[in-house]
């Protein structure tokens, strides 16, 4: 790891590199940010950052690579960056992930799912999501995120149920934050899925797939119909949008 002078009025935090090349190497940051050098810039960075172009040094201080001598915050910044990067290890995974089934009625074709719903195999068994839960509170985190993937999730809304009821019994003894997270197509929602969900404060992830042309406004409420009465407000809905190029 390398430090710089204290005389130089940018300062320099801790690093490491790596040689890629004759005439080039990879920085990496006390944060886990990185940059690529050339053998020129990563000398002059070590000796007199300082003669680096501006836009140079502004990216570097961003990643925690340099900092202005006066600029104490930036310091305080990267260990507060540490903190959060090392979090997972002293504190525990908080994110834990359930795939109910890779089954899913659509066939996108970046999706790795199955489209065999019939078929068996590919869902998780009752005893195994209830080894799941316990495994999940294995962990020490104080809050525990409990996301189900798939695949399409609601196709297998059993499951989820089990596995958010189950996880609701154990945290009776356990005394954890828990939040639940549902990625899913919606297409699958119903007016008695959702006040399940409504009942246990479940939040809802899809995307909007399609040509930017036809995502807005309209596509939205016709995936989730905000003016049925199942929907009224508070409700946890997040999305993004998927644009594959056209060819």
């Amino acid at each position: 790891m390398l430090h710089a002078d204290k005389v130089n009025r940018t300062v320099l935090f801790p690093f490491g590199f790596h040689r890629l090349g004759n005439d080039s190497v990879v920085a990496i940051s006390a944060t886990g940010d990185y940059t690529f050098l050339s053998q020129v810039e990563l000398l002059a960075l070590i000796e007199s950052p300082d003669s680096l172009a501006l836009e140079r040094r502004a990216e570097l201080q961003s990643k925690f690579f340099l900092r202005g001598q006066s600029s104490t915050g930036s310091s305080q910044l990267l260990l507060s960056r540490i903190i959060t990067k090392k979090e997972t290890v002293t504190g525990g995974a908080s994110l834990h992930i359930l795939v109910p089934t890779l089954q899913c009625e659509h066939s996108c074709q970046y999706c790795q799912v199955s489209r065999s719903l019939d078929a068996t195999g590919y869902s998780m068994t009752p005893k195994q999501v209830t080894a799941a839960c316990k495994t999940i509170f294995q962990s020490p985190a104080k809050t525990l995120t409990i996301e189900f993937q798939g695949g399409d999730p609601l196709i297998r809304f059993d499951l989820i149920q089990q596995a958010i009821e189950q996880a609701l019994e154990i945290n009776e003894t356990e005394q954890r934050n828990l939040r639940f997270v549902i990625t899913s197509t919606l297409h699958q929602l119903t007016p008695d899925i959702c006040d399940y969900l409504k009942k246990y404060n479940v939040y809802l992830s899809t995307s909007l797939d399609g040509p930017a042309s036809t995502i807005g406004i309209d596509q939205i409420q016709s995936v989730i119909p905000m003016n049925e009465p199942w929907m009224e407000s508070p409700w946890r809905v997040g999305s993004w949008a998927t644009t594959p190029s056209q060819r």
